[in-house]
This record gives structure tokens, C-alpha cells and sequence, in this order.
């Protein structure tokens, strides 16, 4: 079982390397469906990052063979897209534990992304609804938002992708956390 050390005070590169551990662990990882599916994550609120607004409008989603490996690789995408690398940190709660083995990652990392994730078949047209809610100050509407792209549309990533994008710093380089 492959350990990493998850502390206060890392610099970016170092997450980066244990991301990348991560997709690669997923890499290897037993497929449940012959075919990818698309994992899109959408959820309507006022207070959006990059992320969470390209995701709402489907513009950016990941290619996936299984439901823990497209849970994962949008956590991961989260962290890429909105570069919020101190984001794994934050997912401590544990502050006395620094070691943690790749598989507690991968199930960490996959509860994240469960609640507003929607999984579309290869090729099928990506359609949902996003509902909200405005207010004047005094009364509430509920909103509909409904989306539609085809798969082309969309920018999906896939492991590899991820893997080429994270290992595309320079050691040493970079802000610690």
C-alpha cells in the first residue's frame, strides 16, 4: 500500500506529485462499464468558482470507465481549473495524521464530488437542469436553468490529460501552502 505525506507548509509541485499518484492509482483501477462515460458536475449557487460555472453550464466535464474514477478526476479537475491546490490540505481533518495511503485519497477525494455529479452516457447529449433560487430582497423565485450540449461541446478530460497538465511544473518552482 503507497503512502504520501499530506502536511501544512507544502509547496504546489509536492500536491501536484501526489495528484498525480492518485491518477495513476486510478489508472489501475478496474473498469466497470466497457465504454467512458461523461461525469459533469452542476450545482446552481450565487457564490461560483471557474470550476463550478463551467461545470453549471457544461462546458467542462472528464471521461471515466467507473464511478469512483470520474469522482476522483473532477475533484482533481476542481483543483486544476479553479488552482486551488491547497484544497487536498484543507480535506485533513485529522491534523495530527500526515500519512495517508492512496486508497483513503481516492475515497476522500470521490465523497466530494457524489452529490451533484450527472453521468451521461458516451455520445449522449448533455442535458440537465440546474434550479436555484432569486430573491429582491423580500420574495424568493425558483429558478430553472436547463442545459444542452453535444459531447463535442464539451471540454472533457481524461486521465492522461490530467496526468500531462500536473507534471507540466518545474520542481522547486512555485508557492508553498
Amino acid at each position: 500500500m503507497q503512502t504520501v505525506k499530506i502536511k501544512n507548509g507544502m509547496y504546489i509541485w509536492q500536491i501536484k506529485e501526489i495528484l498525480v499518484k492518485v491518477l495513476e492509482y486510478l489508472e489501475n483501477l478496474s473498469s466497470e462499464w466497457n465504454e467512458e462515460k461523461i461525469f459533469i458536475d452542476g450545482e446552481y449557487d450565487s457564490n461560483q468558482t471557474k470550476f463550478e460555472r463551467m461545470s453549471n453550464d457544461g462546458e467542462i466535464g472528464v471521461k471515466a470507465k467507473s464511478e469512483t474514477i470520474g469522482y476522483v478526476m473532477l475533484f482533481i479537475l476542481r483543483i486544476i481549473i479553479d488552482h486551488n491546490y491547497d484544497l487536498p490540505l484543507l480535506l485533513n481533518q485529522d491534523e495530527d495524521k500526515e500519512d495517508w495511503s492512496i486508497e483513503e485519497l481516492v475515497e476522500i477525494y470521490k465523497k466530494q464530488e457524489t452529490a451533484y455529479t450527472t453521468i451521461f452516457e458516451n455520445g449522449e447529449n448533455i442535458e440537465h437542469d440546474l434550479y436555484g433560487a432569486t430573491s429582491d430582497g423580500h420574495d424568493f423565485e425558483i429558478t430553472t436553468t436547463h442545459i444542452s450540449k453535444t459531447p463535442e461541446e464539451v471540454d472533457l478530460w481524461d486521465i492522461m490529460r490530467m496526468r500531462e497538465h500536473l507534471m507540466s511544473y518545474k520542481k522547486y518552482d512555485g508557492y508553498y501552502i
